[in-house]
């Protein structure tokens, strides 16, 4: 068996989803990856309140809801309970992997955000700003490729809807 918990989440496991009927996967879509888009374009509008905790909260808010979005769009290691990209697509689509910037983006919510670590970057240097305008128009178009290869009868209306408008906000 081994040691370096590094081998053991490099194993492929087969994935048996909880959620896969038609209707399950719509009504899910529904409520949880339209909440995910919503408030992440909710948030991409609030503007600095100039209060320091305030500000903080919409800013890691943006983030951790731009995550969730990710690890949707590109989950390397689901778990059967994880409802992935791969569950809603056509027949025999794939997403293209996540550019550079969306990869970094990933680790830096990971480990800035999700969780302590020692690699969290300290103090307000201007390599922990985030930019979320380069960030979130390179998911727009991952998002946008992802309407286009879903399976439209396992994804609610809703959810292209919102995949459109956060795509015009940042292909400006």
């Amino acid at each position: 068996m081994p040691t370096d918990l590094n081998q053991c989440r490099k194993k492929k496991v087969e994935r048996k989803p909880k959620i896969s009927e038609a209707s399950e996967l719509r009504a899910y879509s529904k409520e949880h990856i339209a909440y995910e888009l919503s408030l992440l374009i909710a948030l991409c509008e609030l503007k600095e309140t100039g209060i320091w905790a305030m500000d903080m909260a919409i800013y890691e808010c943006r983030i951790l809801h731009f995550r969730s979005i990710l690890e949707f769009l590109d989950n390397h290691y689901p778990k059967d309970d994880d409802v992935i990209v791969e569950d809603y697509l056509q027949q025999g689509e794939r997403l293209s992997p996540l550019d550079q910037d969306l990869d970094t983006a990933r680790k830096r919510s990971n480990k800035e955000i999700a969780h302590l670590t020692a690699e969290r970057i300290g103090g307000f240097q201007v390599y922990k700003v985030w930019d979320f305008a380069n960030i979130f128009q390179r998911l727009s178009k991952v998002l946008k490729d992802f309407s286009v290869k879903a399976n439209k009868e396992l994804l609610d209306d809703s959810v292209f809807q919102l995949i459109d408008v956060f795509y015009q906000r940042f292909q400006q």
